[in-house]
C-alpha cells in the first residue's frame, strides 16, 4: 500500500509540473512577427556582448506546430482537440485519467494547418483528465475537464 501512495504521489507531482509549467519571461510579440518558418527564432542575430559585464535579451522562439485549444471545455459529451501543424504526418492523440492510467488512443492523418480530433468522452465519470498529442517526435500535454 505504501508503494502505491508513492507511485501515485510521484506520478501527480511529475503531472503537476508539466500542468503548471512557464517560461521566465513574455514573448516579444511587438517585434517578433510569425513569418510561418518552423522553428523560428527572434532576433536572427544578437548584440554584442562584452566580457564581464551583464547582459540581457529576451529571446522569442515561435513553434509552427502547437495545441489549439480544446473547444468546449469544460465538455459533457464531445470535445475537439486540435493541433496546428507545418507538415504532413501522423499524429496521436492519448486521453488520460489524472492517476495516468490511459483511457483512449487514436491516431490521425496531420495535414499542414489547422487539425482537430473529434473526441467522444461520453462514457468518461466527471473529472480532470490530461491528454497527449504527439506528432513528428514532438509531444505535447493539457488537460480536459468533464462536467
Amino acid at each position: 500500500m505504501k508503494n502505491l501512495i508513492k507511485v501515485l504521489f510521484v506520478q501527480c507531482f511529475f503531472i503537476g509540473i508539466a500542468i503548471s509549467g512557464y517560461g521566465q519571461c513574455v514573448p516579444d510579440t511587438a517585434n517578433c512577427k510569425d513569418i510561418d518558418k518552423p522553428g523560428q527564432i527572434c532576433p536572427d542575430t544578437l548584440p554584442a556582448a562584452v566580457l564581464n559585464t551583464w547582459y540581457e535579451q529576451v529571446i522569442t522562439i515561435i513553434s509552427q506546430t502547437k495545441l489549439l485549444p480544446v473547444k468546449p471545455n469544460p465538455f459533457n459529451i464531445r470535445s475537439r482537440i486540435g493541433i496546428l501543424a507545418d507538415q504532413f504526418g501522423v499524429g496521436e492523440l492519448y486521453v488520460y485519467y489524472i492517476t495516468g492510467q490511459l483511457v483512449h488512443h487514436e491516431e490521425k492523418w496531420i495535414q499542414p494547418g489547422k487539425n482537430y480530433f473529434d473526441y467522444n468522452g461520453e462514457e468518461l465519470t466527471k473529472g480532470i483528465y490530461l491528454y497527449r498529442v504527439s506528432f513528428m517526435g514532438k509531444s505535447f500535454t493539457s488537460r480536459v475537464v468533464k462536467m
